[in-house]
Order: structure tokens, then sequence, then C-alpha cells
């Protein structure tokens, strides 16, 4: 019967070439098929916090490489600083945009950056052959793919995880800086695919079509009368016993076909849950496109109404092609070809624009049209009259015309095939203009355009206008003295003038006593006669002359001084504003060292078991670039110390009522020209009576000194001073403290701490907002000099 049977079923199709080969003895009959349990991976299920954990630990094994043979060496040296440059950028990018998904999960903007952020660091990998480094951030990549895709959970181990592996790259790449190799990474990777295979994809679907035999074979019935209609008469003794058996026969077939009918009922679902995905894909893709392209063409349609109006301002014509061209791009993507076409030959059109100053508004309403053509295209999916503006666009010259043509052109000539404008071309005896319309053309907003210098040449202009500064200050403490030493010139002018007055009446006095006594010898002298005005007389008037002519010297000595001054006040405005504009250069955010803070609380706080959040408040303050750079270092060996010494363990913080979590704050606050960072923690404050013992057998304090808490509580930063009972790799060795001071001193700032004992320690740090060039009032006492910082001065009183 079973033979006979077996002929049926030529009349069903043969599936055997499209199922994967299994072994029939491992079938079970279907009534014993259980439902397989639900799985979320196709390999295994990382939902347990321990096989992340065991994950985690795997990204630290690859660190037995670094000794090893397989690492990369062969570095172009200029081709590496240019990739680490990028890369730090790059992380900086990383570590803000995984904060904004973190925060807010739906955010696919932020997904969507992080994936070109890792591609971006892949391909300099490439670049510069760190081919490990490279496979890490295509791992990373597909992860954040399958995120945005929703093939992937984002739970938080997978956070964890997810940084875990951000810190792992920030560390080779510090290793690729200090020593130029890259290491492999199989752990890592292999790692990296393993959490990749946490989707959210629902179990496989096995028997699911099939609830009972007797629906099963409710269908094969209905085959089955088809094909008994179509037995031979040959045949009818053998369906005869066969209908008699047919509850065995059935049982037995239904053995046979259960495993058959689970695979095809998996290969279904699986192509179904594939082309679920790419459809997931296209939608994502479209959406996008569809956000960037409202974008390109509101930007267009602002822009070409600013060249109607400015039609000299190429730059308006450089905008409006690369508007377009990123449009094109972008139809190019989603398979919009009529878009694509319309769009390069509108970006063409705009370049030979461009190119041979074209100033003519005969082709206004041509642009118009194609940039509102478009629109209907995208968002409306409306394709007529293609041909005729595709044609239209082709056909325009790209030579200067010399008519304006205020009409405007009708629907059929607008998309007809054929041109239908005649141009007027000059007959070159003109000659251009050598200047051009220089004075209508307005400068081109690029605010948002960003060029690279060097730190070197913008330290080295800063210290020039400082210098500049300075001399301008002693040009003007110059002018102050010669205006001093003119008023003194004017007050000897004057006695001078006072002097040659009086020897003019003492002169012209013995003149007349002499007149006097010779007119009684003799009566006939006269007294005009110029023998009365001797050498002497003569002499005195050209001296009293003189210091007129004086006087008239300073008055313009004097006028000369105060054009200068005015010049000077002048060109002080303008260093002023340079001055702010150089040192804006050097002002980064305080955002800028989160990640990096962020990563020593995580590392710290894994390698303790240590629960730990770093919470900071007002980043948006800037501090200046060399500033931050050297609160690096200090900042870390708080936070280690933080975590180390002040922070209780799980047990301790339970049996003092606080949360599991550690919570350490930074709150940055602005007070004058100073940057105060204050930084806390909820730990268990500092055993003072502890550090006095410690100092004591230091020999720091003597037993009979009596010191307030504030004055003990400053003895932690003496070097080689320690409270802890061990030395660890993280702290222990009295040495974080003494560095932080040192290194805020050379600051030109302080820092000051307290605590209370139970509850958490409190360090206040105040550093200058710059170090670069600041306001000084100049004392001088006696014959020295000295200069006293305009913000450490709280008011002036003369005495």
């Amino acid at each position: 019967i079973l033979e006979e049977l077996k002929l049926y079923t030529q009349y069903i199709p043969d599936l055997s070439n499209d199922l994967p080969q299994q072994d029939s003895t491992s079938f079970e009959p279907i009534s014993n098929i259980e439902p397989e349990p639900e799985v979320v991976a196709t390999v295994e299920n990382f939902s347990d916090s321990a096989d992340w954990a065991v994950l985690g630990q795997s990204v630290q094994q690859d660190r037995q490489y670094i000794s090893s043979t397989q690492v990369n060496r062969n570095f172009d040296a200029d081709l590496l600083d240019i990739f680490l440059e990028e890369a730090e950028e790059l992380l900086e990018g990383i570590d803000t945009d995984l904060n904004i998904w973190v925060g807010e999960q739906e955010n696919f903007a932020a997904l969507n950056n992080l994936m070109r952020y890792l591609h971006t660091l892949k391909g300099g990998a490439n670049m510069v052959q760190a081919t490990y480094l490279g496979l890490i951030a295509h791992e990373l990549e597909s992860i954040y793919e399958r995120l945005i895709q929703k093939q992937l959970v984002a739970t938080s181990d997978l956070i964890d995880f997810i940084r875990l592996v951000q810190d792992d790259l920030a560390d080779r790449l510090q290793i690729m800086r200090e020593q130029q190799l890259d290491y492999a990474a199989p752990y890592t990777i292999n790692a990296l695919k393993r959490a990749g295979q946490n989707s959210n994809f629902q179990p496989l679907p096995v028997v699911e079509a099939f609830d009972t035999e007797s629906e099963v074979f409710s269908e094969q019935e209905v085959i089955s009368e088809v094909i008994i209609d179509e037995i031979p008469v040959e045949l009818e003794p053998a369906l005869a016993e066969l209908e008699t058996h047919h509850d065995q026969v059935f049982d037995t077939a239904v053995t046979e076909l259960a495993t058959p009918v689970e695979v095809i009922t998996s290969v279904t679902s699986q192509e179904n849950e594939v082309a679920a995905d790419e459809q997931d894909i296209e939608a994502v893709v479209e959406q996008t496109f569809l956000e960037e392209a409202t974008e390109l063409l509101e930007m267009a349609e602002s822009l070409l109404k600013q060249w109607f109006e400015q039609r000299t301002n190429r730059s308006i014509l450089l905008q409006l092609q690369r508007a377009v061209h990123s449009l094109k791009g972008g139809a190019r993507m989603v398979g919009l070809e009529a878009v694509q076409a319309i769009a390069y030959q509108l970006e063409n059109a705009f370049e030979q624009f461009a190119l041979h100053h074209f100033n003519s508004n005969i082709y206004d309403h041509l642009l118009e049209s194609a940039i509102a053509w478009l629109k209907d295209a995208i968002f409306n999916h409306n394709y007529q009259h293609f041909d005729g503006l595709q044609q239209s666009l082709e056909n325009i010259q790209f030579f200067e015309t010399t008519i304006q043509i205020p009409s405007k052109l009708t629907r059929a000539d607008l998309f007809s095939s054929e041109p239908v404008m005649t141009f007027i071309q000059g007959d070159g005896t003109e000659p251009p203009p050598m200047m051009g319309a220089w004075e209508q053309t307005e400068r081109l907003d690029q605010n948002n355009e960003m060029i690279r210098v060097s730190a070197d040449l913008i330290e080295k202009m800063i210290d020039l206008s400082g210098e500049n500064s300075i001399n301008r200050s002693r040009i003007e403490m110059d002018l102050s003295q010669f205006s001093h030493t003119l008023v003194e010139m004017e007050l000897a002018i004057q006695r001078l003038a006072d002097q040659l007055r009086r020897m003019e009446g003492e002169l012209e006095t013995q003149i007349i006593a002499k007149h006097g006594i010779e007119h009684s010898r003799y009566t006939d002298f006269d007294p005009l006669e110029m023998d009365q005005y001797s050498s002497l007389n003569q002499l005195s008037k050209s001296l009293a002359e003189s210091a007129s002519d004086l006087v008239d010297f300073k008055n313009t000595l004097s006028d000369k001084i105060r054009d200068t001054e005015s010049l000077l006040l002048q060109q002080s405005r303008i260093q002023a504003e340079i001055q702010e504009g150089l040192m804006r250069t050097r002002l980064v955010p305080f955002s800028r060292l989160l990640p990096r803070l962020q990563r020593i609380v995580r590392q710290t706080s894994t390698a303790l078991n240590r629960p730990a959040e770093l919470f900071v408040n007002n980043t948006e303050g800037e501090l200046d670039r060399n500033i931050l750079e050297r609160l690096v270092t200090p900042l870390e060996h708080m936070l280690r110390n933080a975590i180390d010494h002040g922070l209780e363990d799980r047990a301790q913080r339970q049996q003092a009522n606080k949360p599991e979590t550690g919570r350490i704050e930074l709150n940055i606050q602005r007070q004058g020209t100073d940057v105060v960072v204050v930084f806390s923690d909820d730990g268990q404050g500092i055993d003072v009576e502890k550090v006095r013992q410690k100092a004591f057998l230091a020999g720091l304090i003597k037993p009979e000194q009596d010191l307030e808490q504030q004055d003990i509580l400053q003895l932690i930063f003496h070097p080689g001073l320690s409270t802890a009972e061990q030395v660890t790799q993280i702290s222990g060795r009295g040495v974080g403290l003494d560095v932080v001071q040192s290194d805020i001193k050379s600051l030109g700032g302080h820092v000051s701490v307290e605590s209370v004992y139970g509850q958490g320690t409190t360090f206040t740090i105040r550093v200058p907002t710059t170090v670069a060039v600041s306001d000084a009032l100049m004392v001088k006492v006696a014959d020295q000099q000295f200069a006293i910082p305009l913000a450490q001065i709280d008011r002036i009183i003369r005495v």
C-alpha cells in the first residue's frame, strides 16, 4: 500500500531541492512535537547579566596581544598624525551622541550620527593600515545599524557593553599615539558579533499553521479527492485496501511529512522577516531623503530669489549648485531617476552660470518651474512634462546676453523641446570691466563654515597680540610723560617771560635815571635819540620774542599729543576686539572633558566593583584650552580617589541607608575672571583623626599642636601622605592629591577641601579663565614696580 501511495506523491511538487537535507530518523511524530522555547538570538541568548559580564571581560583579554607579533606597526607618520587628530574629534562626537541616545532611545538621528562617526573611523583606520581598529569600528557600526532597524533590543546591558567597547577604542587610539601599534582584537570582535545576535526577533514558527491533526488533513483530504478522481482503474483494488487502512497509512505519512512541513514554514518565515527588514530599511532611507529634500528645496527656492536680486553674487550660485548636488545624490539613493536627471541639469546650469558670469533674467521662470517640478515629483510622484523640462534645461545657452526680457515664458514654450529664444551676443568691441560690480556684492554669511588652524599658529598670534598690547601701553605711558613734560615746559616759559619783563623794567629804570643825570648837564639832549637803546635792550626784546615762539611750539606739540592719544584710543579698541577674538579661539567648553571623565568613572568603578555615576552641571562654561588640558590630570586623580577612598562598597552603603550607586558631582561656576569647579561625592568622607595620626607618623605635626579641622584637612595634599590601608594600582601612594595641588598652583589657582565624616567630601578648585594677557594695575613702590591683576582688586582707597 505504501508503494502505491508513493505514486500519489508524484502529483505533489518536489520540494526536496529547496529544503536542507536532514536525517529522517530524527523526525518525531507531530503529536509529540512540543513548542520551541522563545529565543531572541540565532545562536545564544545573551539576556543574562552573567553572559554580558563574560562578554565585557573578553574585551580586556585582547591586551595580551600588545606584546605579541599580531600587531600592525608600519604606519606612515604623516597619515597617522592626521588620523589620530581626526579620531580624537570622532571619539568626542561618539561619546556625545551616545549620551544623547541613551537619554532618548527613540532619537534615531543620534544613532545615524554614531554610524557615520564609526564609518569614518573605520575608513581612516584602514587608510593607515590599522586593520584591527577598523574591524572593531565595523562591528560596532553593525550593532548601531541593527539598533536603527530595530533588530536589537537596547537593554542596559547592551548599552554598558557598547560603552566598554568605545572605551577600548579610546585606549587603543592612545596606544597608537604613544607606541605606534595596532594590536589584534579577536576577543573583542567575537564579543561584538555575539552581542549583535541579541535580536528582538520572535521565535521561528514551527507548527503554528497546523494546530491539530484534523486541521492538517482537512486540506490533505481535499487534495486526495482531486487525485483519486484521476486514478486509473488498475489501482482501484489498492485504493480499496488503502481506504480500509487509511488511519495507519496517514499516521505514517504524517510522521514523514511533519519535518518537511516544519522546514518549509521556517524558511518561509525567515524569508518574510528578511523582506520585512528590507522594507524597514527602505522606509528609513526614503523618510530620510524626504526630510533632506524638504530642507534642500526650501534652501534652493530662497537662494534662487536671492540670485534674482543679486545676479553678480557668484557665491549664491555655488550654494545652489551644492544644494541640487545633494538632492541629486539623495534621489539616486532612493531610485528616483527622473528627479536625479533634472537635479543634474540644474547643477550643470548653476555651475555654468557662475563660470560665464551669466546675469540675464531670461531663464528665471524656467529655473523656478524646475524647482517646482522637483518638489511635485518628489512629494506627489508627478513626473509630467519631464522630457520637455529636461530638454529645455539642456538647451540653455550659457553666454551673456545683451537684452533683458521681462515677459514670462508660456507653458508651451517652457516645455518645448526646441529652443525658442533668439540670443544677441556682443561684438567684442567693448572691453570687459576690470573690477566688475564689486560694490554690489554682499559678503556671504559663512558663520557655519570652519577652518582648521594650527594651535601653534593661534598661540603665536595671541602672543604677538599681547606684545602689541604691551607696546601700546608703553606708548601711552610715554605720551603721558611727554604731556607732563610739556606742562613743565609751559611753566618754564612763563617763568622766562616774567624774568624778561622784569629785566626790561630794570633796564628802562636805569636808562631813565641815567638820562636825568645827563639832562642836568646837557640841556640840549633829546631822550628819544637812539643811543638810549643799547645792545642789551635789543637782546632782551629778542629773548621775549623767542619765549613767545616757544609757547607756540608747546601748543603745537600739545595738539599733536591729543591727536596721537585719540589714535591710540581707537587702536586700543581695535586691539581689544582682536585680543578678544583670539582669546575666544582658545576657549573650549568644559563638556569636552565629560566623555573622558565618564570613562574614568566607569573603568575605576568596574575595577573596584563599586557602582558610581558622575553628574556634571553647567557644562556650557568655557575655559582656556591649555587650562582645560592641564585640569584633566587633577580631575582624574580626584575621581579615582573619590571611588577608591570616598565611596563605600555595596554592603557599607546599604548599612548607611545610601543608594547602591555612588554619586559624584561636578559643578562649574564662573566668578569674575575665574572658573570655580566644585567636586563632591556622597561617600564616607575624610576621617580627620586618621589624617592627624598619619601626619604625626610622617613628622608633619607635633603632638602638642592644636590644629583646626580645616588645617588638618589641608595636610592630605602633602606628598606621600595617604590614609589608604594598602597600595593598589589605582591609588594609595599619597601622590594623587599632591599632583592635584601642584598642577592647580601652576595654573595660578588654588584648591580647598571640606568634609563631613559619613556624608561626603567637597573639593573646590579655582583657576583663571585664561593664562594669556590679563589686565593689571601698575603700582610703583620706591624703585620697584608691581602689576596687580584687576580681577583680584576689590577696591582702591586713597589714603
